[in-house]
């Protein structure tokens, strides 16, 4: 343990506390980012209902980046495309997978 009359106690505790803030803001990033996800996804199942040839137009887009999303996530080691994540590919992989859940693709409405 870290005598409290030591430089590095009191760096040590300036480092935990400004940890623990970027963790709060972290956070509410990531609430605010799910809220955005859940409004596009709230829009996107009327939209995509009542305009089949949108649905047409984005349905291989996310397709697509599922794909890349899956094969991003099972990738060993450092992707060829340094810029290019998993993450960036989730947000559509989840958005056609709930379409395609919801039946809102073409060619698989009921």
């Amino acid at each position: 343990m870290l005598d409290p009359d030591t430089p590095e106690f009191w760096a040590l505790a300036e480092v935990k506390a400004n940890l623990a803030a970027l963790n709060e803001k972290v956070e509410r990033l990531d609430d605010w980012a799910n809220g955005v996800y859940a409004a596009l996804q709230d829009l996107t199942v009327y939209l995509l209902r009542d305009d089949p040839t949108l649905a047409a137009q984005l349905m291989p887009l996310w397709k697509a980046s599922a794909e890349q999303f899956a094969a991003l996530e099972n990738e060993q080691g450092q992707a060829e495309d340094l810029n290019e994540t998993a993450e960036l590919h989730e947000a559509r992989k989840m958005l056609f997978r709930l379409l395609e859940l919801y039946r809102i693709w073409p060619g698989e409405r009921t």
